[in-house]
């Protein structure tokens, strides 16, 4: 998929991500290459619907907290979409990670540079989705 987007062949990389979001329609990278494929294929109503589907879903996600604190962090269901939050907010995705086991919910915790300022910052993620506390 993202191959295919590389080298302008969109028709195979709309195809490719239409197969990940069949099996598994939460796919917010599938639906953002989606999007730009069929852009450039010139077809606006499926650009707008996986257009729209990409930022709901991250919407989903940025209305879930802060991620300024543990008890505020952004829930998610895969360490893709703490890189996607990230992005997001312009902050690299990778940084320094750290696994906060815990009950009711372990966490992830990245702490990167603000690119545009230099100060640390710190985002935690709920991980419960993906990363289910022991015994359980």
């Amino acid at each position: 998929m993202r191959r295919a987007m590389q080298s302008k062949e969109y028709k195979e990389a709309a195809k490719a991500a239409e197969t990940l979001i069949d099996h598994g329609f939460v796919n917010i990278e599938a639906h953002a290459i989606c999007s730009r494929a069929y852009e450039a294929l010139n077809n606006s109503d499926k650009a707008t619907f996986h257009h729209d589907i990409a930022a709901s879903l991250i919407r989903s996600i940025l209305t879930t907290g802060d991620g300024k604190t543990k008890e505020t962090a952004f829930e998610v269901i895969g360490t893709f979409e703490e890189h996607i939050v990230m992005s997001v907010r312009g902050l690299p995705a990778l940084g320094s990670q750290s696994l906060i086991p815990g009950k009711p919910h372990s966490h992830d915790l990245l702490e990167v540079s603000d690119p545009k300022t230099g100060e640390k910052i710190s985002v935690y993620f709920n991980i419960a989705a993906f990363y289910p506390p022991k015994g359980l």
